[in-house]
């Protein structure tokens, strides 16, 4: 793969696309691009193997933007993020298959995560610290995410029990 990118960064440069000062930059947004876009492939093989596609889609729509901002363990490498990423995804679909889910349950549910989040995000790891600002600013945008994303997640749960 880094191959791969450095061949297409020197390919812009030389088609003077982009400087050369540029290059490392443009090498790790391409890598970084490329990794979201594996990622992205892999839930979706995962969730259509599962037969479950929507509820994975459902997920990753409330999940992505909300760990964005909540913080918490940070994997030292892109593998092991990769593989706790697809164990993460395949543990939260066996669980909406097998958990007899109630109304009660998911309120409940919804309760208990709203108050762990509210009070502990935004989590700060050794391998992502994050500033006095930082905090402030993910903190607010954790809460909006989380109040938007909860309502609209057990509206549809609610209208299906």
């Amino acid at each position: 793969m880094s191959n791969l990118i450095a061949n297409f960064t020197r390919i812009l440069i030389e088609n003077e696309v982009i400087d050369a000062e540029d290059k490392e930059i443009y090498d790790y947004g391409l890598k970084q691009g490329m990794i979201i876009v594996l990622n992205a492939i892999t839930t979706i093989m995962i969730g259509s193997l599962f037969g479950m596609l929507s509820e994975t889609i459902v997920f990753s729509i409330a999940y992505i933007p909300l760990r964005s901002y909540v913080g918490g363990y940070h994997a030292k490498t892109q593998l092991r993020c990769y593989l706790l990423s697809v164990l993460l995804i395949i543990c939260v679909l066996f669980a909406i298959e097998n958990i007899l889910w109630t109304s009660s349950i998911v309120l409940g549910l919804t309760f208990i995560s709203g108050i762990i989040i509210f009070i502990l995000a935004p989590m700060e790891d050794s391998n992502k610290p994050l500033d006095s600002i930082e905090k402030k600013v993910f903190r607010v945008r954790t809460r909006i995410i989380f109040l938007k994303e909860r309502f609209r997640k057990n509206h549809r749960k609610l209208l299906r029990i």
